[in-house]
């Protein structure tokens, strides 16, 4: 039988380069199903069979059954709770301002020759209403954290610029920076609009705030204490470096806080989208990196890695029940003026 086959050979074939496991499985040939039962041999990555020595590579068929070769990646235990307190706190994990919900904390950096959390604006900075020095707690509030679990305090973030149309254009206040309306335009507006009255129109001047484009959504936060943060990604581990040329079907993965550990890869590049905040808020974004359905709600602010080099791809911040949306890490890396 199979079974009895499948047993008395897994030994000698989990003693090969890259194997990674041994079932019973259907034969597949050019990607579909033969519904012939045979013995599937797991790898970590097909290889060339010019990379392998003849003793690792696998035979066609044992005692009369086909062998048929898988990849599965780096298997991983998912154990790991990314929405739970940690100190010191890796990359993947909850986090976020005092008055959002949650995020992710992407990874720490380096500016200036001091240690910050990189995550998005929105995750660190509340979309731009946020003070430097607030709050930023770990877990995020979402996840139970509380002002006792202060981790860092905001330090720097790029303000998303979200265009946006008033009706009369109210004057720019000091806590409201998502309106900063043009003192020349305003004054054209207002005398346009009250010659319009004194005329009996009932057409009125609206201001439109052209978007400008958007092509990071990052922040900084400075820990609380050097010792509050580490260096490597929760289920992941360490990683060095970053990728400036990213093509299409580039392999990537990412820890975050809502669907843990995914894998996918980019199957777009230079993007021009919209992004929606809340309810009504849209920043427009340049040159972006899209990726499949890796990611949900909570996980923005994820370090995008490359699958296999464990090299900074690119920034979580948005996405769809079908896309995830990723800031360029070189984008993020000039806009801050931060080292990885």
């Amino acid at each position: 039988m199979i079974t009895d086959v499948k047993k008395k050979h897994t030994k000698k074939l989990k003693r090969m380069k890259n194997v990674t496991g041994v079932a019973i499985g259907e034969k597949v040939s050019d990607g579909k199903p033969t519904g012939e039962e045979a013995i599937t041999i797991f790898v970590e990555k097909k290889v060339p069979k010019s990379q392998l020595a003849k003793s690792d590579m696998a035979p066609k068929e044992i005692k009369g059954y086909k062998t048929d070769i898988v990849e599965v990646g780096k298997v991983r235990a998912l154990a790991s709770d990314p929405t739970k307190k940690y100190r010191p706190a890796p990359g993947g994990v909850s986090c976020g301002h005092y008055l959002i919900t949650a995020g992710t904390l992407g990874c720490v950096v380096v500016k200036d020759g001091q240690r910050y959390i990189l995550s998005n604006n929105h995750v660190l900075a509340n979309e731009n209403v946020a003070n430097i020095g607030d709050q930023i707690l770990q877990p995020g509030s979402y996840d139970d954290g509380t002002l006792n679990d202060q981790i860092a305090k905001l330090f720097k973030f790029v303000p998303l610029d979200f265009g946006g149309t008033e009706q009369p254009p109210p004057p720019p206040t000091p806590d409201d920076p998502k309106k900063s309306w043009c003192p020349v335009a305003r004054m054209f507006a207002k005398a346009v609009n009250f010659s319009a009255r004194m005329i009996g129109s009932k057409y009125s001047v609206v201001l439109h705030k052209q978007s400008l484009p958007n092509y990071v959504d990052c922040a900084l936060a400075g820990p609380v204490t050097s010792k509050d943060v580490g260096d490597e990604i929760l289920d992941i581990g360490s990683w060095s470096g970053w990728m400036d040329n990213v093509t299409l079907n580039t392999p990537v993965k990412k820890m975050g806080r809502t669907t843990g550990y995914t894998e996918d890869k980019i199957i777009h590049t230079h993007a021009t989208i919209d992004v929606t905040y809340g309810e009504n808020l849209i920043a427009t974004f340049e040159d972006q990196l899209l990726a499949g359905p890796m990611s949900a709600g909570g996980d923005s602010g994820s370090l995008i890695l490359h699958r296999d080099l464990n090299k900074a791809v690119g920034l979580l911040f948005a996405g769809s029940a079908t896309h995830t949306i990723i800031n360029p890490i070189k984008f993020v890396i000039d806009a801050l003026g931060i080292t990885m």
